[in-house]
């Protein structure tokens, strides 16, 4: 998961993602406790994180769940707002660029020459 919101972001896609454990939030609320999980749809810094869709598979035609009518809001409200948009791919490419092999080779090194 955390690969497509790093690919996307970079892209300048505005992302919208479950904030499912390890990976969307670190990616797109760098800033926040990592083992947050956000319970309503959060505009963080580098994208919108949505509860987690437990729960049951549906068919085609079955009402929609509150967490999907809530993931449908978002979708429509950040498809229309030029505002979020733009928002969200100024700020991608930027976030892309902590994960260039130059930066992540730096920080292994530095991690791995860290005294145990």
């Amino acid at each position: 998961m955390g690969t497509l919101e790093c690919l996307l972001t970079g892209c300048g896609v505005p992302v919208v993602s479950s904030d499912c454990r390890s990976g969307p939030r670190e990616i797109l609320a760098p800033d926040t406790d990592p083992s947050k999980q956000t319970m309503t749809p959060e505009f963080v810094e580098f994208g919108v994180l949505m509860p987690v869709p437990y729960g049951t598979q549906y068919k085609p035609g079955d009402p929609l769940t509150k967490e999907k009518e809530s993931l449908a809001e978002v979708l429509v409200n950040v498809l229309s707002d030029w505002k979020i948009q733009n928002k969200y791919k100024a700020l991608g490419p930027r976030r892309a660029r902590a994960f260039d092999i130059d930066e992540i080779t730096s920080k292994w090194i530095n991690l791995l020459d860290e005294p145990s």
